[in-house]
């Protein structure tokens, strides 16, 4: 994953910022029920995802780790009437005493380790009935970026397997599918395995359906 200061590098020189919903959360999200409450959206980069479920209308906080990314989406939700709120931070870090009816995690990379505490963390964030959406690249040890590590590019069985493991969440649907990925406006596309990952959350005081 890339650290702070590239990730704000970026975005702060982008001229051209993609404002576009990925193709596989309006998918998953025309495929659930959800049509009013509130979001959350991990890693929201220049906000492309935020913007296309506030225009779907939901309420939603969008969390990015990039300064130049924030002030972007606040920026553009003022001019469009969305009902977003951007903050700088880590989700590790976040805190809140609202409950989601969604929360989004798209194409940012965690280690194992970190993946555990953020879905555990997501326990407490979401509400009963709520879903998580997880969105990702699939790569092994000869496709993965410098630096990385393949375990920080799970498939959607293994993302699943560790949500399951936690014993509240339903697993709705999983995926892995070779696609054409867009690199923003002016910088082409690439063919990439991404993954995908949609969940539920059960009652804490309920036992977990089985099927």
């Amino acid at each position: 994953m890339a650290n702070d200061y590239s990730l704000e590098e970026y975005y702060k020189s982008n001229q051209t910022p993609w404002t576009d919903p990925d193709d596989a959360l309006v998918e998953a999200f025309n495929n659930l029920e959800i049509r009013t409450g509130k979001a959350i959206d991990i890693g929201a980069g220049e906000g492309g995802n935020s913007f296309w479920l506030a225009k779907k209308g939901l309420d939603v906080i969008s969390i990015d780790l990039a300064p130049s990314a924030v002030n972007f989406i606040n920026s553009e939700a003022a001019k469009r009437n969305y009902n977003i709120h951007a903050k700088v931070g880590n989700i590790f870090n976040y805190e809140s005493n609202e409950k989601f009816d969604l929360a989004l995690l798209s194409y940012v990379h965690l280690p194992k380790n970190e993946r555990q505490i953020l879905f555990n963390k997501l326990i407490k964030l979401l509400k009963d009935d709520g879903v998580f959406i997880y969105l990702g690249f699939l790569k092994d040890e000869n496709s993965v970026p410098q630096g990385s590590s393949p375990e920080e590019f799970p498939s959607s069985m293994q993302v699943a397997e560790e949500l399951n493991g936690l014993t509240v969440f339903q697993i709705l649907e999983q995926l892995d599918v070779r696609r054409i990925i867009p690199i923003g406006h002016q910088h082409g596309s690439f063919e990439g395995i991404t993954t995908k990952v949609i969940a539920k959350k059960g009652s804490m005081s309920c036992e977990r359906e089985t099927f």
